[in-house]
């Protein structure tokens, strides 16, 4: 979903465009933080109580999980990414006003999991449901969107 904020002087096709590739921003960031990377953050999660969310601010750079500041791999991954992205639109950093990824994770053991889910398979004890929501603001507007994905938590196996 994309919000229109401000067109300025910006003429309707240019807008259209503007507002395509912060969409674009938006998704990518939602598909990268709940897609198969996100495994990456395993040792935080197996952790943590089994349901719950995590909050990544890519302005600030600091990620909280169940409302703790936490040190994630992801946040890391998502910035680097989001450096390229402005990077190749010839936009600065402080073009963003918000960026903000919040994940909400449910860890299931993997025999009830593939009990559930026909076709697949794991010998990993968990699997962890995935479902990231981002939010980016600009001057030039801002854009919603959301993943959802399940991923074999590696480390305890069944």
């Amino acid at each position: 979903m994309v919000r229109h904020i401000n067109n300025g002087d910006v003429s309707s096709r240019a807008s259209k465009r503007t507002h395509g590739r912060i969409y674009n921003i938006a998704r990518q960031l939602a598909q990268i933080a709940a897609g198969w990377q996100a495994a990456i953050d395993r040792t935080h999660l197996l952790g943590e109580p089994t349901t719950g969310s995590y909050v990544i601010n890519l302005v600030s750079n600091v990620a909280t999980i169940n409302g703790r500041v936490a040190d994630l791999a992801m946040t890391t991954v998502l910035s680097t990414w989001l450096q390229g992205e402005l990077d190749r639109l010839s936009r600065d950093r402080d073009w963003l006003s918000k960026a903000v990824v919040e994940v909400t994770y449910e860890l299931v053991p993997g025999e009830a999991f593939m009990g559930s889910h026909p076709g697949y398979w794991t010998s990993q004890a968990f699997v962890v449901q995935l479902s990231a929501t981002v939010s980016v603001s600009t001057a030039d507007g801002t854009a919603e969107a959301s993943f959802r994905n399940a991923q074999a938590v590696i480390g305890l196996t069944s």
